[in-house]
């Protein structure tokens, strides 16, 4: 498949351009508001180089990946299908449920795959947990607590750092630790369960800032309470996923992560996950959804979901109540 490339940050140049090329793909443009980097970059993967994304889109190829700000993925994804590409959009799908709608809404009418860059879906130990839970290894599930923290750069690391400026910006971002990572717990929640939860509250620090270093949330999926919890602020967490229900336990240490390094642990059962390459994995899928072929990679919808959990999930805190989450 010829893929095309709106924005070059970190997280795009070294995981997901890589796994393209490994995957037997090709990068045929790139394009970058910096006209140098996108040159630069473009030489690297053999790629041609464009400072505008509207003249790429208009070039030949399949698909594009949209890694750019958080705010320009709606702008950049409807162009992207008004084109006739084939859209792997990056987390967070947008800023706001309406506009998340719209994308999908765009993908039907034009008749384009559009998925999600959730790449845990992607990770062997999530088919694992899923298969436990849906065997009723673990009797009925009655709690579920999940956490991807880490310490990361104060604000002002960020802000003097050319490809990472934009997380500073309240505008740009919408969102902090709950943007960057929080977004994936959310997810994952959602694929195991295989639903939306109906109710969730949410607890943020600092409360008076859009951009969160820690978020605790607590979400309802019926009979079961799930805990989930992001942070900047977090030294060496074991960033794992513990599941408890009337007959077991399922404990997955490393689960959120960028690498498989995962131990996953079934009522002292223990079984470890150590290779592949997750990335590589994300864009096999996005390739099989696009050629037709059963693919586990998330879908517009179940990006749209995490959208209106996270506006849900922000408002909880501001206004200190929870809400009904409707989709």
């Amino acid at each position: 498949m010829r893929f095309a490339i709106i924005g070059l940050g970190n997280h795009a140049i070294n995981r997901v351009m890589p796994a393209i090329i490994k995957s037997g793909n090709s990068i045929q443009a790139v394009y970058s508001r910096n006209p140098e980097k996108a040159e630069r970059i473009g030489r690297q993967f053999g790629s041609e180089a464009f400072g505008s994304y509207e003249q790429m889109l208009s070039t030949d190829f399949d698909a594009v990946y949209i890694a750019s700000p958080n705010n320009l993925h709606y702008l950049n994804a409807l162009s992207a299908l008004e084109h006739g590409k084939h859209v792997l959009l990056e987390k967070p799908m947008t800023l706001n449920y309406e506009d998340s709608k719209n994308l999908i809404k765009s993908a039907e009418k034009n008749h384009l795959s559009l998925a999600i860059g959730f790449h845990l879906r992607l990770h062997p130990a999530i088919e694992e947990i899923k298969r436990h839970v849906m065997k009723g290894d673990l009797g009925d599930i009655t709690t579920i607590d999940a956490c991807w923290g880490g310490f990361s750069s104060s604000k002002r690391t960020l802000t003097e750092n050319s490809d990472s400026r934009w997380w500073g910006d309240e505008s740009q971002v919408g969102g902090g630790s709950i943007m960057g990572t929080g977004v994936h717990v959310f997810d994952t929640l959602n694929n195991i369960m295989g639903l939306h939860p109906d109710r969730i509250s949410s607890f943020r620090d600092p409360r008076d800032s859009i951009i969160d270093a820690t978020t605790s949330t607590i979400l309802s999926y019926g009979g079961t309470i799930a805990h989930a919890v992001s942070s900047r602020r977090m030294f060496l967490p074991d960033n794992s996923l513990r599941i408890t229900g009337t007959e077991g336990t399922l404990i997955c240490t490393n689960l959120f992560s960028t690498e498989i390094r995962s131990s996953l642990n079934v009522n002292g059962r223990i079984k470890r996950f150590r290779s592949g390459n997750i990335y590589r994995k994300e864009i096999d899928a996005f390739v099989d959804l696009v050629d037709g072929r059963k693919s586990a990679i998330a879908s517009g919808v179940d990006g749209s979901v995490v959208v209106r959990m996270t506006e849900l999930a922000i408002r909880s805190d501001m206004e200190g109540r929870s809400f009904p989450v409707y989709v």
